[in-house]
């Protein structure tokens, strides 16, 4: 099968497309045949040597996949052949096929696309963590999300809306970033600020937040 390996730490230079044998799923795991990859920023790091590597080089990149389930271990349960899952990936989402724990397994529902669903097991899950585990905002409290136009800062915006985590919700985002986030769209409590790439920026818009009491930052 065609996949892309890393073979250095010099960068994406260090990327190749190459062919390799199709893995084989363990007894809980399944076999997918992969639609789409995230492409995070620790694997981002990763080639250059920045972020740890768990194997040897040469070798497959990609955290997460998401994709058909084509062929089960004889322990994997909940989970069939046909099933359109997203998960965390063992044997390196950035090709054709890829290997999962079968309990990582999350399926994904009508309408949500393979590209959407591949942003879950990392960057979705790390919001959900965040928001849930680490700061717990109640109702009546602020929440500051910075970096809000990156993956996990995208998802924390829109799980703290759904979910109703807060009395006002605020956005740091770098003016070089394409998204914003309008008032009109999170509530007329929430503060949409757009910085620029500049220390002076962000030491006014912290500024502005600390004078309105915030409770939370993430």
């Amino acid at each position: 099968m065609r996949a892309v390996e890393l073979n250095g730490f010099e960068g994406i230079s260090s990327l190749r497309v190459t062919e390799v044998e199709k893995p084989s799923p363990g007894a809980n795991q399944v076999l997918l045949q992969v639609k789409a990859a995230g492409i995070n920023f620790a694997e981002i790091e990763m080639t250059k040597g920045r972020y740890p590597a768990t194997r040897k080089l040469p070798f497959v990149m990609g955290f997460e996949a998401a994709g058909i389930v084509v062929e089960t271990g004889s322990q994997a349960e909940n989970v069939k052949v046909g099933d359109k899952i997203t998960a965390v990936v063992s044997s390196g989402g950035y090709a054709e096929y890829a290997t999962a724990d079968a309990g990582f397994a999350i399926p994904i529902p009508d309408g949500i696309s393979f590209a959407d669903a591949a942003t879950i097991p990392v960057h979705g899950l790390s919001a959900y963590a965040l928001l849930k585990f680490a700061a717990k905002p109640q109702p009546n409290e602020s929440l500051l999300i910075q970096a809000a136009a990156g993956g996990v800062g995208l998802y924390l915006v829109q799980l703290a809306k759904m979910q109703r985590r807060s009395a006002a919700l605020s956005c740091l985002a770098q003016r070089t970033s394409t998204t914003r986030f309008p008032r009109s769209k999170y509530g007329s409590s929430s503060t949409s600020i757009s910085l620029s790439s500049d220390s002076t920026s962000r030491r006014c818009a912290l500024n502005r937040l600390a004078n309105a009491f915030l409770d939370f930052s993430i």
